[in-house]
């Protein structure tokens, strides 16, 4: 069995859904991040105190540029 890539969370794109059953996101960073769409970076997250330092922390690795299109 191949190993699968890490899944990637794009801010402009993922569901609260997705953030928060796939990616393991509280519900109420998710919805921060969800309102304050769009960003034009991931650390506009940060830059805009749109979540907690910890709390970006903790996803950054996960984060994929918010320009660009989800893969199909």
């Amino acid at each position: 069995m191949a190993d699968q890539a890490p899944l990637e969370l794009i801010l402009n794109h993922a569901t609260l859904e997705e953030m928060t059953q796939v990616f393991g996101i509280e519900g109420s960073v998710a919805e921060a991040i969800l309102q304050h769409r769009p960003y034009e970076s991931e650390i506009d997250l940060l830059e805009r105190g749109v979540i907690p330092k910890r709390a970006f922390e903790q996803i950054c690795w996960r984060l994929r540029h918010p320009g660009e299109d989800p893969q199909p």
